[in-house]
């Protein structure tokens, strides 16, 4: 099945958002946008809707022909689709190869948790924005309890503007995007901009901590713009 036909497929199953706030965002200036998950629901729609020329931090697992199939048994076909026993190992197994393909097709950065393996990820982010693309994460903590709500962010991320600014001079933007499942929207906000002149430690504490209140303040006004 080609790529292509994997997306319309996929359409039929997320339906096209409404996107808010597109006005907020720089053209033609590379940048990392910073979005809630909502399980498989942000990430999906925002590659299927809302690319804005972006390159995808993912997880690992899911574009290693090893381990991909696991990862989609563990985190997709079991909590999501709900399938068990053999249907799922099954669907698991067909799956994974797409799903390699199609990270392959976005050009995905894998991410290296835990691993000094993370350099890696940082180089080929800072190599892309050198070249004019933008970034797409999701830096909320994993939650064993899922659901809607976005959750704290983690902070590692936010070393990509240290990083490229000491290789480029430039100041890097990171714009919050919230993801609505509820009511099928997309919202971009105002972007946060890297100020290379404070304290690294404290710069680092103000960029997440802007992002992660400008992402709640958009899902407290959710519903709002419809």
């Amino acid at each position: 099945m080609k790529v292509r036909a994997v997306a319309r497929f996929l359409k039929l199953f997320f339906s096209r958002p409404v996107i808010h706030g597109m006005e907020q965002v720089r053209k033609g200036e590379a940048a990392v946008f910073c979005a809630n998950h909502q399980g498989w629901y942000g990430p999906v729609v925002l590659m299927l809707y809302g690319n804005v020329g972006w390159r995808p931090w993912v997880n690992e697992e899911i574009m290693d022909r090893d381990r991909c199939s696991p990862y989609l048994l563990k985190d997709f076909i079991h909590p999501v689709l709900r399938l068990h026993g053999r249907l799922g190992a099954l669907l698991s197994r067909c799956l994974a190869p797409l799903c390699i393909r199609l990270m392959e097709k976005a050009e995905a950065i894998p991410v290296h948790h835990g691993s000094r393996k993370i350099l890696e990820t940082f180089r080929i982010t800072e190599e892309a924005l050198e070249e004019g693309r933008s970034i797409l994460l999701f830096p909320e903590t994993p939650s064993p309890r899922g659901g809607e709500k976005v959750q704290p962010f983690q902070k590692g991320f936010a070393g990509i503007a240290r990083e490229y600014w000491e290789k480029t001079g430039k100041a890097l933007i990171f714009y919050p995007v919230y993801v609505d499942r509820r009511h099928r929207a997309i919202t971009f906000g105002e972007g946060v901009s890297f100020q290379p002149q404070r304290p690294w430690p404290e710069e680092k504490e103000r960029i997440v901590q802007e992002l992660e209140e400008r992402i709640r303040a958009m899902e407290g006004r959710a519903g709002d713009d419809l």
